[in-house]
This record gives structure tokens, sequence and C-alpha cells, in this order.
């Protein structure tokens, strides 16, 4: 509640009260609107004031139990507590008038203005009383004096300056430095039971203000920061004996080296202008100036040992161009050196092993691992500067450079041997050939001609050289892993072929096995030991063939249409001249025939090129398979087997195969024995062979009949399509049954061919009305044809009735062994039979198959049977009465009516 002059009215809720003072020098009047309120006199005040004089400082406590206001009418610091007294806030020369407070807080209000003023608080709820102690402190720090501030409260606070040309440093509860700052810099806050260190940089007065409750101030004899100026040639080792990372702030250039707990250097750098550096905990940094001018390194005074450094931070030295170095890392890590420029370098282990190598690198910096040796060479061109931490290094002149450099003249050899336990490359400049070996002296590749710049050398490897070029071959490698060795032999035996030339390859190893390479297509052929060719390629354009212990040679020939070059591992091959071809070729004129023999146990292919008729026959010289017309290019002709071939083209055909393997003869027969055969032309083959049997192959429609040893026919077909027919140890009969020529053909060999007078197939022509028997004068049955509607009786060897019929259209009936077939022709037209001609005796018959007879209604018929033995049936198509009688004429059965078909 405010203090009032002139009218005024205000609202009370219910059981709220107000306490009203007359500060004036007249009477005042007050009223109500409400019955309800009772206004009554009393002693205590409306207000508690207070004058408050400039200095001065008062404690206002709020005894009510809620919040509640109170106003100062002047500029003031103040500082806020809780109801345990602990300091809660505070602010300075604050011009806000009107505070609020919790139930139990106080404040502790210092007038900071230069005139006094009044505290004013409603006089119920507040109480006033002086204190001695100013809300805030102030201290004045003089140039170059320093003031510790130690926070004793439980709330991190900030403390103020008039201006910003001091050093602190700040740490917390445990003492470990929380930050620090330089002139120019700004952090006001200081944690629970943290401390500030203030040094003031400046002749001007440094003011410093905070909540006096809050902190405790001591004077200091040292200051917050340390300040080193370093000169040209000085050194300074900071070591950091705090309990966290330090950093240390640099104005100007500095070499440096900095080091962890462990005394293991974590970086380094030469003549850097950074600002700061970070020294971890238990760490340290060596700081040197190296150049002109002067260096300042700033720094937390406490727990940092600072102290003047016999050795710089880096060890420096000049290599000229084309020198080489040595430097040892003698220490249990892994530690950086500087080369800033082009070099050759190696790394060696413990055991003195070269590790790797390269080869004009360009490296700023490269680390040396523990109980390493990195030795390298200055291939920059100028001196080059080299440095790093000093003494962490051993560093050793060195009389050779890391890279070897051998030149090999145009034709010449070399030998290089990997004595190394670790793969290297060798760098080549040039074109060559080339034999790379395995550490077991295997090959493992070889070529001509290359040109690639880089070659790998596994550990224990060697690698043979020739230089091919017109120029000096450079080469170039890791010197303490390659050893070096002058060759009189190339890499490569190598043999230029033209066009057809032979040349043979004999293998020399005592294990394995070797390549040959062929630059163009070729054919060739592989030899055992004994001489025998055990493979064989033709045209091959695979770029390489293998030769070995076993399959010691290899024969080559240039089928290409020009020049290429064969080529292999010098010091597994010879090479010789070749009198005879790889393969041979053989050219077959039309008409003509040939025979081919595998000589060996091995298949082989023959190549052919042109249309034939061909034989193949196996090792025991029996057929494996033959055909005509054939254009295929290519047959395997296996082992001790042969081929007879005829050229049926009208040009000449080329025949080519391994020379070694095939035995040639020329032939007067062909191939196959053929016959072409027109429409109802017929011809005999007969088997010629000792034993099994062979085929015969008929293209288009035919009949056939087979025929045994004793010349009686076996077997008919007729109209078949067929291709293959088997025939073995007799004849076999063929007719062509089509519309057009057919052609037939067998194995020359095999067969015999004959015309023949007499046909396979007769064919019968019967007219209407006109009968025949036909009777099966051979042991087997056989199939008669029939086109017609026709009548019969078949008859059985015994010459008994086995079945009759009228007016059946079958076409096909199969006439038993010595059996007979009586037939009428019904129809209107004429009919056709047919069947083996060699089989079936034909004769005209002048009474029909069948007694028929046509009966009326009612009308009546006699049947006798006439034969001395036996019976047979009598056949009805209609319902009838019958009676039988035997040969005295007496009655033996009767039936009427009957339905059923036949009647015995």
């Amino acid at each position: 509640m405010n203090q009032f002059d002139g009218d005024f009215s205000f609202t009370l809720y219910h059981e709220q009260e107000a306490v009203v003072t007359n500060t004036s020098s007249s009477t005042i009047t007050i009223s109500a609107t409400s019955k309800s309120v009772d206004i009554s006199g009393t002693t205590i005040p409306a207000l508690e004031k207070e004058r408050l004089e400039p200095g001065k400082t008062m404690t206002i406590e709020n005894t009510s139990l809620a919040s509640a206001y109170f106003k100062v009418e002047g500029t003031h610091d103040y500082a806020t507590y809780n109801n345990t007294g602990d300091i809660r806030n505070y602010r300075l020369d604050t011009s806000y008038n009107l505070h609020s407070i919790y139930s139990g807080e106080s404040v502790a209000i210092t007038n900071s203005s230069s005139k006094g003023y009044e505290v004013i608080a409603p006089y119920k709820l507040f109480i006033f009383s002086d204190r001695s102690k100013p809300a805030a402190f102030r201290k004045v720090i003089n140039n170059g004096e320093t003031l510790e501030f130690k926070n004793v409260s439980s709330r991190e606070f900030n403390i103020s300056f008039n201006h910003n040309k001091y050093d602190y440093a700040t740490y917390n509860n445990t003492s470990e430095l929380v930050n620090y700052g330089v002139i120019g810099s700004y952090d006001p806050t200081v944690l629970p039971s943290g401390r500030r260190v203030v040094t003031n940089q400046s002749t001007e007065q440094l003011e410093v203000r905070g909540p006096y409750d809050a902190f405790t101030v001591t004077s200091r004899t040292t200051p917050a920061l340390r300040r080193e100026v370093l000169q040209e040639g000085k050194s300074i080792k900071v070591t950091n004996n705090s309990n966290g990372n330090v950093k240390l702030e640099f104005d100007g250039s500095y070499d440096f080296a900095l080091y962890n707990t462990n005394g293991q250097v974590v970086s380094y750098g030469k003549n850097v202008t950074d600002s700061y550096k970070n020294v971890s905990k238990g760490g340290s940094i060596v700081i040197s100036k190296a150049s002109s001018g002067s260096t300042k390194v700033i720094g937390p005074w406490e727990d940092l040992k600072w102290e003047n450094s016999l050795n710089p931070a880096l060890s420096k030295l000049t290599i000229a161009s084309g020198d080489s170095l040595e430097v040892t890392n003698s220490n249990s890590y892994s530690t950086g050196i500087s080369l800033n420029g082009v070099y050759d370098y190696a790394f060696y282990d413990e055991k003195n092993q070269i590790l790797n190598h390269f080869i004009k690198q360009q490296i700023k910096n490269i680390n040396v691992g523990s109980n390493q040796r990195l030795a390298f060479t200055n291939t920059s061109g100028v001196s080059q500067e080299i440095y790093a931490p000093y003494g962490v290094f051993g560093f050793h002149t060195r009389t050779s450079s890391v890279t070897y450099s051998e030149t090999l003249l145009p034709g010449k050899s070399i030998e290089l041997k990997n004595k190394s336990t670790n793969l290297f490359s060798n760098y080549l400049t040039g074109q060559y050939d080339y034999v790379s070996y395995d550490r077991n002296d295997n090959v493992v590749k070889f070529d001509r001609d290359e040109k690639s710049n880089l070659f790998n050398i596994g550990n224990q490897s060697r690698l043979v050289l020739t230089n091919v070029g017109t120029s000096a071959l450079v080469i170039e490698g890791p010197r303490d892993a390659i050893e070096i060795n002058n060759r009189l032999n190339p890499a490569l035996i190598k043999q230029t072929l033209a066009q057809k030339e032979n040349v043979e390859f004999k293998y020399t190893g005592t294990r394995g096995s070797a390549t040959v390479h062929m630059t163009g297509k070729y054919d060739s052929a592989l030899y055992d030991t004994q001489g025998q060719i055990m493979s064989y390629m033709r045209r091959a354009s695979a770029s390489y063939t293998s030769v070995g212990v076993t399959n010691n040679r290899l024969a080559v020939m240039n089928n290409d249409t020009k020049t290429i070059e064969a080529y292999g591992v010098y010091d597994l091959l010879e090479v010789f001249q070749r009198s005879t071809p790889v393969t041979f070729t053989e050219i077959l004129s039309p008409g003509k025939s040939i025979e081919l023999k595998n000589k060996t146990t091995n298949d082989f292919p023959i190549n052919l090129n042109g249309q034939y008729d061909y034989v193949s026959y196996n090792r025991l010289d029996n057929v494996v398979k033959f055909d005509r017309d054939e254009k295929s290019n290519l047959f395997t002709l296996g082992y001790q087997s042969r081929l007879v071939l005829t050229n049926v083209g009208t040009s000449a055909m080329v025949i080519e195969g391994p020379y070694d393997a095939i035995e040639i003869n020329n032939r007067s027969n062909p191939a196959l024995i053929k016959q072409t055969l027109a429409p109802k032309e017929n011809v005999e083959f007969r088997y010629t062979g000792d034993r099994g049997s062979t085929s015969v192959q008929l293209i288009g429609k035919y009949d056939a009949a087979w025929y045994d040893s004793d010349g009686q026919i076996t077997r008919y077909s007729r109209q078949t399509t067929i291709q293959s027919v088997a025939i073995g140890g007799n004849r076999l009969a063929v007719m062509n049954s089509d519309t057009k020529a057919i052609e037939a053909y067998g194995v020359y060999d095999l067969l015999e061919l004959s015309q023949r007078s007499t046909p396979v197939t007769f064919t019968e022509t019967l007219s209407p009305g006109k009968s025949i028997e036909l009777k099966n004068k051979t042991v087997n049955n056989f199939s008669i044809y029939l086109n017609g509607q026709y009548d019969y009786v078949s008859f059985d060897h015994s010459d008994n009735i086995v079945s009759f019929d009228r007016n059946i259209k079958s076409s096909l009936f199969t006439l038993g062994n010595q059996s007979r077939l009586v037939l009428t022709n019904v129809s209107t037209s004429t009919m056709v039979i047919e069947g083996p001609y060699d089989a079936i005796e034909i004769n005209n018959r002048s009474n029909p198959a069948l007694i028929k007879q046509t009966l009326a209604p009612k009308a009546n018929v006699e049947f006798k049977y006439v034969r001395d033995r036996g019976s047979t049936t009598v056949h009805m198509t209609g319902k009838h009465d019958f009676a039988l009688y035997n040969a005295q004429g007496q009655l033996t059965n009767y039936t009427r009516r009957a339905s059923a078909s036949y009647t015995s």
C-alpha cells in the first residue's frame, strides 16, 4: 500500500482490512458504502518508513505468511536472503523501486546514490533493522595488485568490474582451473566454493563489486596469470600440475613440443602462430623462440611449473638434395617427424628388417613407430629442413640412398631378388620382357614387351628382366630389400613364326610345368616323354598352352594370316625347328575317297571343309555311324579308330588334323554304297560282313522285305518312312513306294547292291464280281493290304475255315503261315490287293468266296455240307426258322424265329 494525496477509493473484500494513516496537516474523511465495514482507530501506522543515507545499509524482513512488496525510493544495491539466511541473489545500482520477497525472506539494501531517500513498507508485514555490512562489497585494485575472491555461498554469482584491463583465473571447488582471461576478456561467473583471482594490469584503478555475504576477499602476492617473454634462442618448459587441462596462450611465433602425462609426444610444430595450446593434466610443453623478435606465453600462475629449458623444443637438421639420413625411435610409442619435401623412404623394424618402401613421395609429416627406424633420401632437388621433437629420435648419416637405381641397356638382362620377408614394389621406365618367380622358385607370370611402370616382388621371390626397348631401361626399388645380379640369358625364349612355320618347345624343368604364349592363331600338339602325341588344338586363340614334366614337348604351327610369336620362360624351355607340320592338310577332289586312321591311344579332332559321305569305325572296326551329304566341319576320331570319307561336293574338300596322330590312305572305293530308286523300282542289299550287322538308310516312302540266309522271306513292311533299316547276315529288298525318287544307302564295305527283277510288293487288281485266292507259302505270318469291299473266307494251314464274312471294307488282313485267303470283290469298282511278292501265291478263282441266297418272307432254302470232315456255319441277317438234318436225312434240331446270326 502506498501513501496518497487527494481523493482515493478502494475496495475491501471479505475479511480484508485496511490501515489508513493521516500524513497530512488537516483532517481526512473515511467513509464506506457498505454497512459490513467496521471502521475503528488504531495505534499501528499503515506504513513503516526509514530514511537511508548514502552508503548506509539496512535489512528488511518479511514477517508475513505470504509474499509482500516494499518500496525503495532511490538507487541502491541489494541482496536477497532466503528464510535460512543464505544469499539468494543480488543486484548493484538498481533504480527499480518496488521489490517483492517471499515469506520469511529478507533483503539487505545499501544506498548507492549520493543523497538520502526513504524505504517504505507495510508496517504489519515487515521489520526494518540496521545493518553494518553493505549488501555488496567494493574492492579497489591498483596497478599490479592481485585479489582473490572466493565464493563461500551455495550458489554461483557474478562479480563486476569497472573496466576489462585485468587478468583473471577462475577455479572450481576442487581448485581445478575453469578458465582464465587476459586483458580484454570477460567472464563474471564464480561457481559455489570456487574462486576468482584478479590482477589489475591497468594504471587505472580496478573496482570490483559483488555480493558481500557470498565472497571472501584476500590479497595475493602472486598474480592471476604468468607472462613470459621469449627472445630468439630461448626455451622454456611448462608442466601442468593441476587437476585438469590448462590452456596456454601465445602472442607471436614459436616452436613447441607437447607431451602427455606419460612423457609421450602429443603434437609438435615449427614456427607456428597458434594463439593457444592445451596442456593435459600432468603433461608439459616445451616452447622455443627460434626466429627473431619475441613471443609472449601466458598461463595461470597456480599449478603450472615454469622453468627454463636448456634443450630446444625441436631437433632440426638440413638435408641436401640426394643425401640420406636415418632416424631411430627408441621409445615405446609412435612419434612424428616433419620432412616437408619429396623423399624416397623406408621403414625398418627392431630387427633391422625392411618393412616397406616408397619412392618420390611428397611428405609433410610422417609417424615412426615404437622401436622402428626410418631411412629417407631427399629427392626434392633442393635442400630441406627436417625437424622433430627434441630427444625423441636418434639421427644417423646414411651413405647409400634408400632406393637403388639400375640402368639396363637394350638387349641386356638382369635378375632382382627380394631377400626380405615382405612384398616390395619396383619401378620401371622402358619396355621389357619379364619372368616373375615366387619364393619356391615357381613361375608366377611372364610376358613380353611390357611397359607397366610398377612391379611387385614377393618375399624371397625374384624377377628376371630383359630390356627389349631401343633405349635404356631404368629400374628403381628398395635398396635394402632387393639383391641385383646381371644375367647372360634373356628372361624369355622367343620364336617368330611365319605362316605355316612349325617349331617345337621342350620342357627342361625338373618339376611342375611351364606355359608357352602365342600372339596369334596357332595349331599345337602336346607330346609325352616317349614322344606320343597326347593332345592337339587347331586355330587356337587361347594365348598360352602348358607343357611340363609329364608332357614335355609342345609343337606349334602358325595358323594365322600373319606372322606370330611364340615365347616362354627361357630357364624352363628349349626350342627346335620342326620339319613336319603340326597339322596335316589333305586335299580331296570331288568323287575321291580317303581313309584316316588314328594310330594313337587318344581321341583327336579332324577338321573338314566341304560336303562328304562318311563311315566312322571304332577300334574294334565296328561301324559307329555313317551318313551322306554331311557338312559338319569337325569330327572326333577315337583312339585306334578310322574314318572313311568321300567328297560328294563339286569342289575340292580340305581335311586337317594332327599330323603325328593320323595315318592317311587313299581309297578307291567310296565310303557309302548308294542307289537312287525311281517309283516302283526294286533293289536288293546283301550284307557282306563277317559279324554283327549294319543298316541301310532310306530317304522316302518304301516297301521292304527281309530274307534269311536260305533266301526265305522273314519280314515285310509296306509304305514305310523309317529312315534306318537294320540288316545283318541276310538280304534286304527295297521297292520305292513313293511318288518320287528315293535314295537308299549304306556302308560300302559291308554291303553288295543288286537290281531286282521281281517287285518287293505284288499288286493285284480284282474286278467287280471276280474272285481270287491268296496263299501264304512261307512259315511266317504276313499282312495283306486291301482296298475295296469284299467277301472273304480265311483258311488255316490245315485248310480249316478260320473265319468268313461278307461286304467287308477292312484294309488289312494278316495271313498266317501256309494259310490261304479267298476273296470276292462285291463292290462296283476294281479292288486293289497288295502284299509281299515272295511270300504270297496268287490264283484266280471262278467260284465266289461265299454262297449267298436272298429269301423273301416265307421263302425256304436248303444248304448241304459237301466236305467229308469238319463243319461250317451259315449266317442269316434276320429272324428265321431252321431245321438241321444228319447225313441220313433225320431231323436233329429245329428252331422257330431264331435271331442268332449264324447256324452250324
